[in-house]
């Protein structure tokens, strides 16, 4: 052992995140080499809705937010309205090649009736074909228009992605003409059903066009017209999407939230500049692009990264977090096979005991830079928290007493779930050294602590992470 460490636990909170903070995306990409590979039918268009294990998760992640989305936003046609069968199955142009992808009105119901039933708020994320002119939104609106019909609630919309044209050019106007038409048309549409307004969600950019530097010229002024010159403002929150591609030495070994750290913060910076309280998510965060690292980002080695930057970015100060992805993919929660991956667990555990309310957690100074803590009040708001240690160390394991007094009372006890596993690249996790397995019903395996003394030093092991719960504290910020 290293020396002990300690933990000073803040008695004020430091931020409030949305009670979904912690939620998922899915994306259009599907087959074995699209998008990076790995998806197979784990598409929004194919993805097995009433599988068992994907329900028992969905359910146990609510309250979440489903955020359906990606690259191929913008070539998405949907079967309603006047639009025939042969349009919408047509192929378009998508960067190097032709793609078809086609909603139609009973999987656009499956989706909505699989949120429901799991407590999810969907996100959607509507195309935006413009060619050379301006938007044509004909498509887009008997979509919505269908929704509202049906009375599904839509918690947001997105228009498009990755589009950051020049804030000179036509095709900039476009953009913000179509978000204009996005706000006024979908709250005429959806008051009219007395079903409440979607949120307003945006610009849902590429990496490069977030970071403040040469490329931020568009993201400085869809800023500005969307959240100054604009009145009302035409979108409710900014919503950037980052991967964490550094994450230790390019994913060679454990890493912290790094690359999307910095950029949260200075997106947050130049948000606030232009509309203080204006709310920043990151709508699509995973560890690596791509579809990301087989037998990497599908492995217990992104579990690491994953609750660090849970951690992370609502101590920084965001509000939401969807991971990319629910299913697909090399980085997906479950696999293209809807079987679960290591970072699986690591959600359903921060969705136990990690509410929307932040609490600051200061590590000693004798501490390495190996070990990151997080704390957060409970989801229940009795006074209890919960603290999250990340020690990335491969071979030194850290002790930790926590410094909370009078917040944790003598005699209380405290419950911990310690996370490892048998190598960094493996598949299985385990709890309190029991290995976590999936059983005959194919639904989340239970995920049970050990109970002990709320005064003794949590123990975080070498690559591993650590939640510790404490029931009966009594934390002033952390009361209903």
């Amino acid at each position: 052992f290293a020396a002990a460490l300690q933990v000073q636990v803040g008695p004020t909170l430091v931020h409030t995140t949305l009670p979904t903070y912690a939620s998922f995306t899915l994306d259009w990409w599907h087959g074995e080499d699209a998008g990076g590979g790995g998806w197979a039918n784990s598409s929004v268009l194919y993805l097995n809705l009433s599988d068992t294990m994907l329900n028992s998760f969905a359910r146990h992640m609510s309250p979440a937010i489903l955020r359906i989305g990606g690259s191929q936003d913008n070539v998405v046609k949907y079967l309603v309205g006047g639009m025939t069968a042969a349009e919408c199955e047509a192929p378009v142009p998508f960067r190097s090649s032709k793609v078809a992808l086609c909603l139609n009105t009973s999987r656009w119901d499956a989706v909505n009736e699989f949120c429901q039933r799991n407590g999810l708020q969907l996100v959607f994320g509507v195309s935006f074909f413009h060619d050379t002119g301006p938007w044509n939104a004909t498509n887009v609106k008997a979509l919505l228009e269908y929704t509202a019909m049906k009375k599904y609630p839509l918690y947001g919309l997105e228009l498009g992605e990755e589009m950051a044209p020049e804030p000179s050019s036509s095709d900039y106007k476009f953009l913000l003409d179509g978000y204009a038409q996005l706000r006024t048309f979908a709250t005429q549409t959806f008051t009219a059903q007395r079903l409440p307004a979607p949120k307003i969600l945006g610009p849902c950019v590429g990496m490069v066009d977030e970071v403040p530097g040469k490329r931020f010229a568009f993201m400085k002024q869809f800023l500005h017209d969307t959240l100054v010159a604009a009145t009302p403002p035409l979108i409710d929150a900014v919503v950037m999407h980052s991967y964490n591609n550094d994450g230790g030495d390019g994913w060679k070994r454990p890493g912290f939230l790094a690359q999307t750290l910095s950029q949260a913060h200075g997106l947050l910076d130049a948000v606030q500049q232009d509309r203080a309280g204006t709310p920043l998510w990151c709508g699509e965060c995973g560890p690596h692009n791509g579809g990301g690292l087989p037998n990497v980002t599908d492995r217990f080695i992104s579990s690491l990264w994953y609750v660090d930057a849970l951690g992370g970015l609502a101590r920084a100060g965001l509000v939401q977090f969807g991971r990319q992805v629910l299913a697909g993919g090399h980085y997906g929660l479950l696999d293209e096979h809807l079987r679960p991956n290591p970072d699986l667990y690591a959600a359903a555990l921060w969705k136990t005991y990690a509410g929307a309310r932040v609490l600051n957690a200061t590590l000693s100074s004798n501490a390495s830079g190996t070990l990151h803590a997080y704390a957060h009040c409970s989801p229940a708001l009795n006074g209890s928290f919960m603290l999250a240690f990340i020690n990335i160390d491969p071979v030194a394991t850290q002790s930790v007493v926590t410094l909370a007094p009078p917040l944790v009372p003598l005699g209380s006890s405290k419950l911990t779930l310690s996370v490892t596993a048998p190598a960094l690249d493996s598949h299985t996790i385990e709890l309190n050294g029991h290995p976590v397995m999936v059983g005959a019903d194919n639904t989340l395996p239970p995920l049970p602590p050990v109970q002990g003394r709320a005064t003794d030093p949590a123990v975080i092991a070498p690559y591993s992470y650590q939640l510790v719960f404490f029931p009966e504290a009594q934390h002033p910020a952390c009361q209903q």
